[in-house]
């Protein structure tokens, strides 16, 4: 009995350390210190790692610090109370903060009619709005508000979606909206910016001007404000645009996130000389804080200055950011031909960032802009493994390879993507007409392509696939009598009138296939169906010629 006795009270202490860990958590929290919070939340969950509580709180915690690891939690939390809509939404709001499209989308398509709560309202509006899905955002946060007419966020949000509608009564319903909420304490600033952005739609010089003075001395306003302010002067060519920078890069110097801020807006409007002479007057440890140089080493690179890229990154590491530093000399180096240098640096940067998916997204952001394309889609192959990326990134490999007119990586993507999404019929026939091009998986590739014309014979996209799969198989008679079920006026349209001009000239009707041939001679093409053009050309050039 004594050692049931005990065993009881050492649970129960247990359980009451993990609470008063959660309690000490909260109150961190809401206080500001982030940190203190975090350990606090941790030892509730070391304690009990199945406390579902504990899992929310370090979810909430790291959302607070805009750290992307917030979504993992919030996956868990969803695992942990599969039936919990509020953790449902909860992860579809955590993924729209760091730009997680699809998991939102996802994730709010399975909460059920019933648990559409306010909450809920504010995520899809949010997602509508990212998706540029107006008329929907527009009903969410019109519901939000209903449901919640006390918030005065919900009115906001649904104000700047009506100012982005067609209907002039909407925009101006929304301007009467945002004029009033400026007056509320909270919501004035983000009224007042959405008025800017509206003003600057309808080229209110002086209107845009005005509210931008008066939101950037707020005393809640942001440096990006006061960015604001400054570039609207610049854009106008005010006389007191130089004396406002002059102000703005005195504050600028006394925080590393301002200053990142500011040379960001001097890079991007081709100011990176002066941001280069700005930055040597500065005292040099606030030039090493995380993110001011990445932002330096974009001013070196759009001077093309590769020496100076190249001693930035070598001077310091980039804490946390060692992928990007590497990645930054493999440029430096390439730029100044040192093939042997850029490769392992190149090397050293893909190492750092493996295994984290939003270092590997981050490297692929970095060197699309850098028109690295080979690179991109090699780090784009290694995002395909991660359950959460692998969607975006062969979404991006198809585009990558579309513009590249590689026909096997395209098919290789399709391959990919059939699995995950196996119910989509366009994939699956466009994988099909692949490896019918490409002689790849024949037997496969031909009865997918007789399955989808049989699902929907009047399918245009799928029927051609069908036709192609019979002349693959030398039956050009049967592929030309499958084309001619088409409509004239789609059978004229390029993309289909050069695959009727291949059928009809291995079918022997020169004549008629000339016709289609050069309707369809206009058309963007694959390597491999510009081949069977040209061949196809050749046949019915052959008796012309003699």
């Amino acid at each position: 009995m004594l050692v049931l006795v005990c065993w009881g009270g050492s649970k129960l202490y247990g359980e009451w350390q993990e609470r008063h860990a959660l309690r000490r958590a909260a109150a961190f929290l809401s206080g500001g210190d982030v940190k203190a919070a975090a350990l606090s939340a941790r030892r509730a969950f070391q304690l009990n790692p199945h406390s579902l509580e504990a899992v929310r709180m370090l979810a909430t915690i790291q959302e607070v610090a805009a750290v992307p690891t917030a979504l993992d939690w919030r996956r868990m939390a969803v695992q942990m109370a599969p039936g919990s809509a509020a953790d449902k939404i909860a992860l579809a709001s955590c993924a729209l903060k760091f730009a997680e499209i699809p998991i939102a989308a996802k994730t709010l398509a399975e909460v059920g009619e019933g648990d559409k709560t306010v909450a809920y309202h504010a995520a899809a509006g949010q997602l509508a709005e990212a998706q540029n899905k107006l008329q929907e955002a527009r009903e969410h946060w019109a519901r939000a508000a209903q449901l919640a007419p006390g918030e005065k966020e919900y009115e906001m949000r649904l104000a700047t979606v009506k100012l982005r509608l067609p209907d002039p009564a909407d925009r101006e319903m929304a301007r009467a909206t945002l004029q009033e909420l400026r007056k509320v304490s909270g919501q004035r600033t983000a009224a007042t910016r959405a008025l800017i952005a509206d003003g600057a739609n309808r080229r209110s010089s002086q209107v845009v001007l005005k509210l931008a003075q008066e939101l950037k001395d707020y005393p809640e306003a942001s440096f990006q404000d006061a960015l604001l302010y400054l570039d609207i002067l610049k854009q106008l060519r005010h006389p007191d645009y130089t004396s406002y920078l002059t102000e703005i890069e005195t504050k600028a110097a006394a925080n590393a996130n301002d200053l990142a801020l500011l040379i960001a807006w001097m890079n991007k409007n081709k100011l990176s000389a002066l941001a280069l002479n700005y930055t040597n007057g500065l005292d040099a440890k606030i030039l090493n804080v995380w993110p001011v140089p990445l932002t330096i080493a974009e001013s070196y690179s759009n001077l093309s200055d590769w020496a100076g890229l190249e001693a930035l990154a070598k001077a310091h590491p980039w804490e946390g950011f060692e992928f990007l530093r590497h990645a930054y000399l493999a440029r430096a180096f390439r730029e100044q031909g040192q093939s042997v240098a850029a490769e392992r640096e190149w090397t050293a940067a893909k190492k750092e960032a493996s295994g984290q998916a939003k270092l590997v997204s981050a490297l692929v952001r970095t060197v699309i802009e850098w028109r690295w394309v080979d690179e991109a889609a090699d780090l784009l192959w290694t995002l395909t493994k991660d359950p959460a990326q692998k969607e975006e990134a062969l979404s991006s490999l198809y585009r990558y390879y579309s513009e590249a007119g590689d026909t096997g990586g395209l098919f290789r993507t399709l391959l990919r993507l059939v699995e995950i999404m196996p119910q989509d019929l366009s994939l699956q026939n466009n994988m099909a007409q692949l490896g019918l091009l490409l002689g790849a998986e024949p037997e496969r590739v031909r009865k997918i392509a007789a399955d989808l014309h049989r699902k929907e014979p009047k399918n245009p996209a799928f029927l051609s696939t069908y036709a192609f799969s019979l002349y693959s198989k030398g039956d050009a008679a049967g592929a030309v009598e499958a084309m001619a079920a088409l409509p004239q006026e789609k059978l004229r349209e390029p993309a289909y009138a050069a695959y009727y001009g291949v059928f009809l000239a291995a079918a022997g009707e020169t004549e008629k296939a000339w016709v289609y041939l050069q309707l369809g001679s206009g058309v963007k093409l694959l390597p491999e169906e510009k081949a069977l053009l040209e061949k196809a050309q050749s046949k019915i050039a052959a008796p012309a010629a003699e």
